[in-house]
């Protein structure tokens, strides 16, 4: 093993000042106050790309959307707050909320009493007819923490 080690280093060693190399040879970033570094590409090329993703905005205007959305997210952020009784604090709304989950690996619990209160709702109130069947048979899977990287967000199937 020693041989076909030393002869992989060298390689993989080789390999790595062949980018080296290329770093160096690379123009360099500056910021020019805006704190992007990068090289401007210009409005037209933007357009251009933006034309290219059927996108069927300006630039400009998909800013202008994003300060309005973005104005919308901090007034329901902010009512929420006072909702909660923390006035423009919002900060300490969302430790509260954060204060408020169930610990980490408490989830399947968690959602096994939603579910259990779900179903007393339901046959208290005789919504719908719950077979016997689909209540032997209802199962659960938490995604595992590997997956909820992939699909943290959203995952629909039966075997979520």
């Amino acid at each position: 093993m020693p041989a076909p080690y030393r002869q992989l280093d060298s390689l993989l060693n080789s390999y790595a000042n062949t980018f080296q190399q290329i770093a160096k040879r690379a123009p360099s970033q500056k910021d020019d106050g805006s704190g992007i570094i990068g090289n401007p590409i210009g409005q037209e090329a933007i357009q251009s790309l933006l034309n290219f993703e059927m996108i069927p905005y300006s630039a400009d205007e998909l800013i202008r959307i994003a300060n309005r959305e973005f104005a919308w997210c901090e007034k329901e952020m902010l009512k929420a707050s006072r909702e909660m009784g923390f006035g423009d604090n919002w900060k300490a709304a969302m430790e509260k909320v954060k204060g408020a989950s169930v610990e980490p690996g408490s989830q399947p619990e968690a959602m096994l009493g939603l579910y259990n209160e779900s179903v007393a709702f339901i046959k208290e109130h005789q919504l719908i007819t719950l077979p016997p069947l689909a209540e032997e048979t209802w199962r659960m899977n938490m995604l595992s923490p590997e997956r909820q990287r992939v699909a943290p967000f959203s995952w629909a199937g039966r075997s979520c």
